[in-house]
């Protein structure tokens, strides 16, 4: 098996290891030790590999916001919130004059 194709089926096996537990842990730790638990049983454990994996399978499932002249982006989740290369952005940062709808205080997440 290619060394591609070998890192392809890791990240599918983790992922499937991930998503075994039932949705009301979806935050759980034992689902998160779960995908580990496959990488490092892989003997496929290097930081790259790790990171590539942590942005694949737990990145915000959310649309993400650049924050361009929001004056709350420091203290709103769609900005501050850890990204991945596969993530969706807002095409306009959603604010006005008024304020913003889609505003997520960080300090409710």
């Amino acid at each position: 098996m290619a060394p591609n194709d070998l890192k392809t089926s890791l990240l599918e096996k983790a992922n499937e290891a991930y998503w075994d537990f039932p949705d009301d842990t979806l935050s759980s730790h034992r689902r998160i030790a779960n995908a580990i638990k496959c990488i490092l049983d892989s003997g496929l454990c290097d930081y790259l590999y790790l990171r590539t994996l942590v942005n694949t399978v737990l990145m915000p499932d959310i649309a993400m916001c650049n924050g361009d002249d929001c004056p709350v982006k420091k203290m709103c989740w769609r900005h501050v919130a850890p990204e991945s290369h596969f993530q969706n952005y807002f095409s306009t940062p959603p604010h006005d004059d008024e304020g913003c709808e889609y505003f997520w205080d960080i300090n409710e997440k």
